[in-house]
């Protein structure tokens, strides 16, 4: 009598696995990202994925949400950020970095970021180089004001 039982709950538990495996979830569409609580487009209108610095999808910000995660992410799987330019403004001050490999801020950026002080900052992230679907392109730069 326990082995009946035994093997009916397994059978059980089985099936429900089974069924429950079926049962269509939705996915995420790779085409929309939700960031900082706002869903943005993934891809441009050529195609060309969106990069965002960190989980800023604003053009306004602040220095601590760029220093908190300072990584540009493709906002499509798939993409990989291969380089990009960098430049801040600070006023009539201007630096620019070397071209940077890779898709982190190197540390030379995040203390230029920290040590320039001006009412209104900027920074600007362009040619900005991915590997996507095979091919390489350029993505649309991105563009950052804060305070200090």
């Amino acid at each position: 009598m326990k082995k009946a039982t035994l093997l009916i709950g397994s059978l059980l538990l089985l099936t429900s696995l089974h069924i429950f495996a079926q049962v269509k979830r939705p996915s995420r569409n790779q085409n929309t990202a939700l960031v900082d609580n706002t869903t943005t487009t993934a891809s441009q209108a050529d195609g060309t994925p969106v990069i965002l610095l960190g989980t800023i999808a604003t053009s306004v910000s602040s220095r601590e949400k760029i220093l908190a995660y300072p990584r540009l992410l493709p906002q499509v799987l798939g993409c990989d950020v291969k380089g990009f330019s960098f430049t801040i403004t600070a006023g009539d001050k201007t630096w620019s970095s070397e071209p940077v490999k890779g898709a982190v801020l190197t540390e030379d950026i995040k203390d230029k970021i920290k040590e320039m002080d001006a009412p209104k900052m900027k920074i600007t992230i362009d040619n900005i180089r991915i590997a996507y679907n095979g091919s390489e392109m350029t993505a649309k730069p991105i563009e950052i004001e804060y305070s200090h």
